[in-house]
């Protein structure tokens, strides 16, 4: 079903159908992206607002069992969730597969995802075998040419593909820039024949001279030709009054080039149209004030905001991201730079998609991931039509003489050259040449096995024989996506793959109770064991703690040496001065403007960005190292000597490292839905005194108590989508 043809309303639809054919008591929503979570869980929560007998649960993505997951027949409950907190769910509960009745998987194309392909593989298979024969099973995407195929294994003979390829809601136009002259024009092509040209619309732009500064001399233009980037942002200017824009970028790198050139022409009086004169004047004042707190006045979203143009990247904080969401979606704002992000299922009214490269990263982009990006141009309900534009004008000006580019494009427009989908799991039969060095392919080889191994782990956990692991790895490798479209000798080597990685994982644990407790870490059967020792080696240590502070000194080793992305090149003190100032609730800009990280380098010479603190902190820090210390949790469970009134303790612990805030109020109210580090701590704040307990009943009781002075707090200080968050609860 293509992008904007409605997948989250027949989502409701078939959730509601569930529910009154009384088929079943609970729906789960599995999403592969944490913003998408939201996105859904923000349309069902309006949607099923009247039903009270229906409960839409949007679940913590901490790996922790920290939700009430007990279900009757009396009430009715939707699920929403990511794949990865599924699984580690199912892993400590999972009799919780037998009460599902409806399971939806959105974005379903993802199995050949560099990042979690192999891991979502995984757990639909496991899903497969877990699953009763009654559970309706759903999988929505906008891009998969083979969804036969995928239907084949992943249901069997017993389902229905249901394909509108053609099926269209708004009309998208394609257009190049064309550039030959002293001003540029948009020529218009048949969206499905770009041979074809329709018609053109003259003197849309041209290159502006700019102000020079001090002892400046060589003359400066903006935009340049050939510059598809300086083009992107000047066409958004132009068009912006027509309707929101979005220039599509490869990298964050890219985002920020953008940001910092607008700026630039902006200061040097281009006469250019200024978006922030098409903005709500409070709304930019109340985003201009949050982004200066939150990442400082200096980074590159802060600048380029008060020119009115926001920015969406993976780089961004996810309160930053879920605010840019919202302005655009209520046309609060109608210019951002962005990422292949804007592509991962977030609805965003554009009426312009600027492409200012056909890279997602550092590769060529696909040819389905392209159609799911420009399908986000001409939303339905929003705008009756979308335009795609071209801004590299090398595209259209060179095809004549160079018609790489300009065959390439045209490979891309067309639906019917979109890649199948296929498993990740696949790779591990690539030789070398496919490569761009050794050290890609045996870390490309190393991941395949890795996820083998942590689903044979939990898999296998009740097996003692060897040679009883050997014969059910068989069934669980005849039961994946890749066994299904691997040719036939590839099928006798997987095969070979899951045996012998199932009799190593009996011959290295043969203990069934720790195979158990390590098969719930979501680590590799041998940093589980390492983990294991550790922590044996030195548990009276940890039972000898007396605060937070001896807890973190304890733990900071082990996040240390077993968080594998910590960038190493970064001294070990200055690393761990940044966690430090991370739980303790401090902002990015106040972690990033610290005299201790300021003499920061990183590689090549480069200097440390606002976005760095960012992607350590929430990506590193935030997403890896509460992993390890969630693995650690599981792991003292089968330790004699672990003192377990300390496991409250560590939980928080683990929230703290998680989410960057240190006292369980401001959790709590963070896991609400404040998700700004500083907001929840204000909230928690304004109700600390007046609150009995800490449980999210209580604290959204607080929040209707105290309702008038954290409504001021939000429209003084926060962006809208704060608003949002808190009418829920008042």
């Amino acid at each position: 079903m293509p992008t904007s043809a409605g997948k989250t309303k027949s989502c409701e639809l078939i959730v509601r159908s569930a529910f009154l054919g009384r088929r079943t008591n609970l729906a789960v929503i599995v999403a592969p992206f944490r913003a998408l979570c939201n996105e859904i869980y923000n349309d069902f929560y309006h949607q099923f607002l009247e039903d009270k007998d229906i409960f839409v649960s949007l679940i913590s993505d901490v790996m922790q069992m920290d939700e009430n997951l007990e279900f009757n027949d009396k009430v009715f409950s939707v699920l929403i969730l990511t794949p990865e907190k599924l699984e580690y769910i199912l892993r400590h509960q999972p009799e919780l597969a037998n009460h599902i009745g409806l399971i939806i998987y959105d974005e379903g194309h993802l199995f050949d995802d560099d990042s979690r392909g192999i891991k979502y593989e995984l757990l639909l298979a496991s899903l497969k075998r877990n699953l009763s024969e009654s559970c309706q099973k759903i999988l929505i995407s906008a891009v998969i040419p083979n969804a036969r195929e995928i239907g084949d294994w992943l249901m069997g003979n017993n389902y229905e593909p249901i394909e509108a390829k053609n099926l269209n809601p708004t009309q998208r136009d394609i257009a190049f820039v064309n550039w030959k002259y002293k001003k540029a024009q948009l020529q218009f092509v048949d969206s499905l024949r770009i041979d074809q040209e329709e018609f053109f619309v003259p003197k849309v732009m041209e290159s502006y001279p700019l102000t020079l500064k001090g002892r400046e001399r060589k003359e400066r233009n903006y935009p340049n030709k050939g510059q598809a980037s300086e083009i992107a942002m000047a066409l958004g200017c132009t068009l912006v009054s027509s309707g929101t824009v979005a220039v599509f970028v490869a990298r964050k790198d890219s985002a920020m080039k953008c940001a910092k050139d607008i700026v630039d022409a902006f200061d040097r009086k281009t006469p250019l149209v200024d978006p922030s004169e098409l903005t709500e004047v409070n709304m930019l004042q109340r985003f201009i004030k949050y982004l200066n707190r939150t990442l400082g006045e200096d980074s590159s979203i802060s600048k380029v905001c008060k020119f009115g143009i926001m920015m969406h990247h993976g780089s961004l904080p996810e309160g930053v991201r879920l605010s840019v969401e919202y302005a655009i979606q209520k046309q609060h704002t109608k210019f951002v730079i962005c990422t292949s992000t804007l592509s991962q299922g977030v609805n965003l009214p554009i009426r312009y998609l600027i492409v200012t490269t056909t890279r997602q990263g550092k590769d060529e982009i696909k040819t389905r991931d392209f159609h799911n990006l420009i399908g986000r141009a001409g939303r339905a309900g929003k705008y009756t039509e979308g335009t795609i534009i071209f801004s590299d004008n090398q595209i259209y000006d060179k095809k004549e003489r160079d018609d790489w580019y300009w065959n390439k494009t045209r490979r891309l427009l067309d639906p019917s050259m979109s890649e199948r989908c296929f498993s990740k799991i696949l790779d591990i039969f690539l030789p070398v040449s496919n490569y761009e060095n050794n050290e890609e392919w045996e870390w490309s080889q190393n991941k395949v096995k890795e996820s083998i191994n942590q689903y044979l782990l939990n898999a296998l956990e009740n097996i003692v024989d060897p040679e009883e692991a050997v014969v059910f790895a068989e069934e669980l490798a005849q039961n994946t996506l890749a066994y299904k479209q691997a040719f036939d000798y590839q099928k006798l080597e997987l095969i070979s793959h899951f045996q012998k990685i199932a009799k190593r994982v009996i011959e290295i644990e043969p203990s069934v109770s720790k195979r158990k407790i390590f098969s719930k870490t979501i680590l590799p059967l041998e940093g589980s064991l390492l983990l294991f020792e550790t922590l044996s080696n030195s548990i009276d240590s940890l039972n000898s703690v007396k605060n937070f502070g001896d807890l973190f000194e304890f733990f900071w080793p082990i996040i240390y040496k077993f968080t594998p992305k910590l960038p190493r090149y970064v001294p070990e003190d200055k690393l761990k001065y940044i966690l430090e100032r991370w739980i303790k609730g401090d902002t990015y800009s106040q972690i990033f403007s610290d005299p201790e990280i300021q003499g920061i380098r990183l590689k090549k010479n480069r200097n440390l960005l606002v976005e760095h603190v960012v992607d350590l902190c929430d990506g590193i820090y935030g997403y890896e190292s509460s992993l390890i210390i969630g693995a650690c949790i599981e792991i003292l469970g089968v330790i004699d000597k672990w003192d377990k009134r300390l496991e409250d303790g560590l939980k928080l612990f683990q929230k703290a490292v998680k989410y960057g805030l240190l006292d369980h109020l401001s959790l709590t109210v963070y896991e609400l839905g404040f998700v700004d580090r500083s907001l929840a701590h204000s909230i928690a704040s304004i109700i600390r005194k007046d609150i009995q307990g800490v449980s999210k009943q209580s604290v959204k009781n607080a929040l209707k108590d105290k309702r008038d002075s954290i409504d001021m707090l939000i429209c003084e200080e926060y962006p809208s989508y704060y608003e949002e968050v808190f009418q829920r609860y008042i």
